[in-house]
């Protein structure tokens, strides 16, 4: 009972149903961002999905009136993902659906414009998407949370056993080599010597490959003071972590005692 949905709620709600039945049966989604990186790039690793960031000179695209985003300043550079799963674990699964799904609510509130690609009987098909659509107008409501709990936690114990560290979170991202860009969740500066910085990403998702391939190029971008906070409960066989990588090991939550030793340790 009650009055029936308006011809233009309807609308909007047949996009947003559209645009998630697309992501969830994508192959790979490329998109570029004006804004909201930071939020696209922590919602895509928590779910397991593997992110490639690189910086582009691009103009932003105009936006719509009916999208949710606060309007901003015409910016020329953007961040570019290429978003894909571990297919050997998870393709064509509800997992992976459920994960490239979570990734549309997140996309609606920011400045961006994507293409999905998808696979079809014969060919692939590719679809953009933009903030010029109009499913966004479905996600005008409250924000997504974005899922931190692990670093929620570590920000409010860490102060009270390192005073000696002061902690930021959501720094800017890294340069890598290639304008690859990698988003670290805290920056930590030593309050005795402020020329002395380090990070902590905290990797949602892992593979033994995907942390040696960062570590990789963490090192040969010269960033000697990050370190990489891997869940022990995703760990599949003793060798997955290298011995001379500097990682922090946690099951549940990150040890603030272990981390403040680990950047002691840094050069």
């Amino acid at each position: 009972d009650g009055p029936a949905p308006s011809l233009e709620s309807l609308r909007v709600e047949a996009n947003r149903i559209l645009v998630e039945q697309l992501f969830a049966r994508s192959r790979e989604i490329e998109v570029r961002l004006w804004s909201r990186a930071r939020d696209v790039v922590r919602t895509a690793q928590l779910r397991g999905l593997l992110v490639v960031a690189r910086r582009e000179e691009r103009p932003a695209p105009v936006q719509l009136a009916l999208s949710p985003i606060v309007p901003a300043a015409e910016a020329r550079v953007c961040t570019a993902l290429t978003i894909s799963g571990p297919f050997a674990l998870f393709r064509h699964t509800r997992l992976y659906a459920s994960a490239t799904r979570a990734l549309v609510p997140v996309l609606a509130r920011a400045r961006f414009d994507a293409r999905v690609h998808v696979p079809g009987p014969v060919s692939e098909w590719t679809f953009r998407l933009s903030s010029r659509d109009p499913f966004t107008a479905a996600f005008a409501g409250a924000a997504p949370r974005i899922e931190r709990e692990v670093e929620d936690a570590l920000a409010k114990r860490f102060p009270r056993v390192a005073a000696e560290w002061e902690l930021h979170r959501e720094p800017e991202p890294l340069a890598l080599e290639g304008a690859r860009l990698t988003f670290p969740d805290l920056r930590f500066v030593d309050r005795r010597d402020p020329a002395r910085v380090a990070w902590l990403e905290i990797l949602g998702f892992w593979t033994p490959e995907l942390l040696r391939e960062q570590l990789a190029a963490l090192r040969a971008a010269g960033h000697e003071r990050v370190l990489l906070a891997v869940s022990e409960r995703l760990a599949t066989r003793e060798g997955d972590i290298p011995e001379d990588a500097r990682v922090v090991r946690f099951k549940g939550r990150i040890d603030p005692r272990m981390l403040r030793a680990c950047l002691e340790s840094l050069p």
